[in-house]
């Protein structure tokens, strides 16, 4: 049975660093990172700018990141077994509208995207493969429970041809001891034509003065056929 985690909800990655704690800012926010299991690694960059007026958190912003995917999975090939590997150059651009207020963030945005799947071997019949475009959609939404404790989700789905087309939800809780660092709990759920994950672990960010921000995350992976592995993450943001 194929097993295949999957992260081309591209957007996803990009943290919980940048809207909320810049809201009062027009500069570029630049954003990258990866995650990594045991079958499957999802690498990232990109710019999140202000337009048309707007401010990081708040009004209109363009959205254009590249990123690097690979995947593995046992298939068979002339009769026999063999282990079917992918790698998935991409990038996609798109805009955004973000509102903000005392103790809210949401932002909704739309992107065109292009992929190129390559497999080795070429196994006649196994889909995605070549080029492909992609329509993502995407909502991220945060609210301040208390002073202390915030919730926040991404959710989004990639339109694309048949076995590349995607959905994704991230939904976090955090503990906020001080404005510059949080930590708590996440749960990911991904689904696809050939895979299911639901992912269950940890998270801590941290804001520094000088603009950085970064974060580190990890837990478990549960495949469709019951199977699992670890995953672990790591993003920055830095303003300009």
């Amino acid at each position: 049975m194929k097993n295949i985690i999957l992260s081309i909800a591209t957007t996803a990655f990009y943290l919980s660093l940048p809207l909320e704690v810049f809201a009062k800012d027009d500069d570029p926010l630049f954003i990258g990172g990866f995650q990594r299991a045991e079958h499957n690694s999802y690498t990232y960059a990109g710019l999140i700018t202000p337009i048309l007026g707007g401010k990081l958190g708040q009004g209109w912003f363009n959205r254009t990141i590249a990123s690097w995917l690979t995947y593995e999975y046992d298939t068979s090939y002339n009769g026999q077994p063999t282990q079917l590997k992918a790698k998935a150059p991409g990038i996609e651009t798109g805009f955004g509208y973000a509102w903000a207020g005392k103790s809210y963030g949401v932002n909704i945005s739309a992107s065109v995207g292009y992929r190129d799947f390559r497999l080795s071997p070429n196994v006649a019949g196994e889909e995605p493969e070549g080029k492909v475009l992609v329509f993502s959609p995407q909502l991220q939404a945060r609210y301040d429970i208390t002073e202390h404790i915030e919730t926040d989700l991404i959710a989004s789905h990639a339109f694309a041809k048949k076995n590349a087309e995607t959905s994704f939800a991230r939904l976090r809780l955090g503990y906020k001891p001080r404005w510059d660092w949080k930590f708590g709990i996440e749960g990911i759920y991904q689904e696809g034509e050939n895979f299911r994950v639901k992912q269950q672990g940890l998270y801590v960010v941290t804001y520094l003065k000088n603009g950085w921000g970064v974060e580190a995350s990890g837990g478990n992976a549960e495949s469709r056929d019951n199977s699992s592995s670890a995953y672990i993450g790591f993003g920055v943001s830095k303003q300009f």
